[in-house]
C-alpha cells in the first residue's frame, strides 16, 4: 500500500467519522429543543398550579462545558 492509499484510506474513516459527528449533533439539536420545549410547558403549567418543577433550560453551552 503506497503512502497515497493509506492517506486516502485515513480520509475515508475521517469522513465517515465526521457524517456520524453530524449526526449526533443533529440528534442532540433535537433533543435539546423537545427538553426546552418540556421546560416551557412545565413554567406554564406552574402557573396554573402553583407547583414548581426544579427544571432548567438546556443550553449548547452547557453541552461543551461537560466535554
Amino acid at each position: 500500500m503506497t503512502e497515497r492509499e493509506m492517506l486516502q484510506a485515513i480520509l475515508d474513516k475521517v469522513n465517515s467519522i465526521d457524517e456520524r459527528l453530524e449526526a449526533v449533533e443533529e440528534d442532540t439539536r433535537i433533543t435539546r429543543e423537545a427538553v426546552n420545549a418540556l421546560v416551557e410547558w412545565a413554567d406554564q403549567v406552574a402557573v396554573i398550579t402553583q407547583v414548581r418543577f426544579p427544571v432548567k433550560k438546556s443550553e449548547k453551552n452547557a453541552e461543551k462545558k461537560a466535554l
